[in-house]
């Protein structure tokens, strides 16, 4: 007894493919799931921005912000020295595109002894 969904059983509906209900090779009819527009607007981002030059420059300039920026200190209206400040936001960017996210350790502590316990307590990461 044939089943009735199985690929052979069902007609073909497009040219390409084959009597087995499959595909040939090159032929798909699956877009794996993006959408030709954001295909193209993708494609457009890589050929304009994406290019190893205006990233050389875009992470040049984000080191230079992690690294702190100097603001003018003003005196009656008048600029008398600068100051530099310092964001943690633009460090974390930049800490995190050259070094990769920082992830939390994966340790099991199933079979530790108790005093490896305490100290991992009093010491380890989210202790503060």
């Amino acid at each position: 007894m044939a089943d009735k969904d199985a690929p052979s059983e069902r007609p073909a509906t497009d040219p390409t493919r084959g009597k087995d209900g499959k595909f040939g090779p090159g032929n798909t009819a699956a877009t794996g799931g993006v959408p030709k527009w954001r295909k193209e607007i993708e494609k457009m981002l890589n050929d304009e921005h994406r290019t190893p030059q205006q990233m050389s420059e875009t992470f040049a300039l984000i080191r230079k912000v992690a690294h702190g920026v100097d603001e003018p200190v003003y005196y009656k209206g008048e600029v008398c020295g600068e100051i530099r400040k310092y964001d943690g936001a633009w460090m974390n960017l930049y800490l995190e595109r050259v070094l990769g996210p920082v992830r939390d350790l994966d340790v099991d502590l199933t079979d530790a002894p108790e005093p490896v316990l305490r100290w991992w307590a009093e010491n380890g990461p989210g202790s503060n």
